[in-house]
């Protein structure tokens, strides 16, 4: 180890002159000779500097044997401190439990040029075997190619910015010199598009590794960890319910079901676009599977490996109370109903009434398959259809990773997968049930309804008759509440049989306002305390945009397309305060001038003209107090 003063790859001199292939050759046939290997090194790329040219030429060799004994020897560059040479360490740990981590698809590669060109190379060598063997095959070629890929483009992608930035300020204190080279402007600008490459690329690394965070424990714990781990989801995932609940048939008959042409549209040919489609909609950054690729790798690689049907019924079948995930109708509906229903609440006096909010107990996981198929078969689905659906749930399987290692794999027995964009609406589908068993419920003679809706005296007799409805929809249906997270709040009800429901329930007694949907549940008017969390909402936002180089128009298209949609959906539901309105359009004003939550410069033009509309020459940023208020004027209830 030590100072050789020889180059070996072409790569190993900046700024300096070109390196030549006879300056390469006397070290590279030494070490053929002597049968001697480089180490790999980590830290620094260069080992010596003039302050202008940087170079490496210390370096550590070794026989192969020691590459074999010693498989984790590294050499680590350190900063060469006042001396032209940085000193070399070398580490020795050898950790016979350590393994290669799994493949993981890195999203920054579908960025290089030839993405789809290595995606083809790998997906179109010939394979043989059955259809889902041929496709594991091809993946594993493209596998393949994608390590290359990454290896020969990306390998260490935080030392090329820490070069391109040494550059970049040398350039820039050259260019600040009298009679300096004219040809540094252009060098400045190439330096700047590189680095504005290198970090987005580094970013999404980030980020991706981010949600791939290994535990840092010993070997010796790993055993202990695996078991508890693996026993947490076997309990959860792989075990079915002994016995069930049937459905009750009747039930179905207090709604809606498929008619005979609804029926047709469901198993009607499936095309190309509608499965791409499908796939488009699943979220970019769901785990991936035990292969490594994620979603994001199939919907850029799709041009070479890809050669909502429910959604269109939902609206038919399921029930105004539920409007998440059905096409027509919002999410804020169930807000602005809400908000009527808690009015009253806080004052003296009133006739009693209660609201339970019921937290339902790991509720994806949780839901029994035969009862999903129960209720598409009582709703009059298809059975060509069922049988999709159905064949959809009982296929999958689950692997942990566990200090990134998978485990093996666990075939599940009941559940939704979350990320499954099918998922939603048969959720939707099994509450729908549930929504016509209280509909039932609300036959029953003694039962008495919220004061909004029908005469109620607030007794205890309802609230039981309530949760034997919901116990039996429990035991149907594999869904429990979670007591710890569920509440009930009471307005205008005796002490006494207050404490009468909440032993009966078990559920804790709620304080108004609450959170309900991500925002404010209150019994009075919104007021600035509450709106704070939307300001923080975003202010985070803008935060998270802080490190990115943003041009003013991509400002724009962010307030336009983010800021504002956050704004958007509270104002859909509330008249928000003027002095909110007002911080809004502060916050917004900040970040389009100076990229941050701070005004550390003049604004270009007055906030009114950046308001106008683009036929105007504006930018078109609509103000709040103009528009968003107007939302909730145009959908509040009362």
């Amino acid at each position: 180890m030590g100072d050789y003063n020889a180059v070996i790859h072409v790569d190993d001199r900046l700024n300096g002159a070109e390196i030549q292939e006879q300056e390469t050759r006397d070290f590279i046939d030494f070490l053929f000779e002597t049968g001697l290997t480089e180490l790999k090194t980590v830290g620094r790329k260069y080992t010596w500097t003039n302050n202008h040219i940087y170079s490496k030429i210390d370096r550590a060799v070794v026989k192969g044997d020691w590459m074999i004994r010693l498989p984790h020897l590294e050499v680590i560059v350190l900063d060469h401190g006042f001396s032209n040479h940085s000193p070399l360490s070398t580490t020795f740990d050898n950790h016979p439990g350590r393994r290669a981590r799994p493949f993981k698809f890195l999203n920054h590669l579908t960025e290089h040029q030839e993405f789809l060109d290595k995606v083809a190379k790998g997906w179109r060598e010939p394979v043989s075997g059955v259809f889902l063997k041929s496709i594991w095959q091809k993946l594993k070629n493209v596998k393949t190619e994608m390590k290359l890929l990454n290896k020969e483009e990306y390998n260490a992608a935080d030392m090329r910015i820490s070069t391109i930035r040494s550059n970049l300020q040398e350039a820039q204190e050259q260019m600040r010199l009298p009679g300096h080279d004219p040809a540094l402007f252009d060098k400045e600008k190439s330096l700047k598009i590189d680095l504005e490459k290198w970090v987005k690329i580094d970013e999404m690394i980030a980020r991706q590794k981010s949600r791939m965070k290994w535990l840092k424990l010993g070997d010796s714990n790993e055993d202990d960890i695996k078991e508890e781990v693996l026993k947490f989801f076997k309990q959860l995932l792989c075990k079915a319910a002994p016995q069930l609940l049937a459905v009750k048939l009747s039930v179905f008959s207090n709604g809606p079901k498929l008619n005979r042409s609804q029926q047709l549209q469901l198993i009607n040919p499936i095309t190309r676009e509608e499965v791409y489609v499908a796939v488009k909609d699943i979220n970019d950054m769901k785990a991936p599977g035990v292969d490594g690729f994620n979603i994001y790798f199939f919907k850029k690689a799709w041009p070479v490996i890809g050669n909502e049907r429910m959604q269109k019924v939902m609206d038919t079948l399921v029930d105004r109370s539920q409007s998440a995930f059905v096409p027509g109708r919002l999410i804020s509906d169930n807000i602005i109903l809400s908000h009527e229903l808690v009015k009253g609440y806080g004052r003296k006096g009133i006739s009693p009434r209660c609201m339970l909010k019921v937290d339902m107990q790991k509720a994806y996981d949780s839901v029994e398959w035969i009862f999903i198929e129960q209720v598409l078969v009582g709703l009059n689905f298809p059975t060509q259809f069922i049988q999709w659906i159905m064949q959809c749930l009982k296929t999958v399987s689950y692997s942990i990773l566990i200090n990134g290692h998978p485990t093996e794999p666990l075939n599940s027995k009941k559940g939704l997968r979350q990320g499954d964009p099918i998922s939603p609406f048969l959720f939707v589908l099994v509450m729908e049930y549930f929504s016509r068993v209280l509909k039932s419920l609300g036959n029953e003679a003694d039962f008495n309804y919220h004061p909004k809706c029908e005469k109620m005296n607030g007794g205890v007799k309802s609230i039981q008759m309530l949760f034997d409805c919901f116990h039996e929809f429990s035991t149907t249906s594999g869904l429990s509440a979670n007591r710890d997270k569920s509440s009930i709040y009471f307005g205008g009800v005796d002490a006494t049989v207050q404490q009468q429901i909440i032993k009966l329930t078990g559920f804790t007694k709620g304080e108004l306002p609450i959170r309900y949907l991500g925002v404010p549940l209150s019994t009075k008017r919104l007021s600035e305390l509450q709106c704070q969390l939307l300001l923080e909402k975003m202010m985070g936002r803008i935060q998270s945009w802080t490190a990115k180089f943003l041009s003013y128009a991509g400002r724009v298209q962010l307030i336009k397309n983010v800021l504002f949609s956050v704004q958007v959906f509270w104002s859909q539901i509330f008249v928000l305060p003027a002095k909110v309105v007002e911080l809004i359009e502060i916050t917004c004003r900040k970040f389009l001038w100076t990229g941050g939550v701070e005004l550390s410069k003049m604004a270009f033009l007055a906030w009114d003209r950046v308001c106008y509309p683009q036929v105007a020459g504006g930018p078109s940023l609509a103000r709040d107090k103009q528009n968003g208020n107007g939302l909730a004027k145009g959908t509040k209830v009362g």
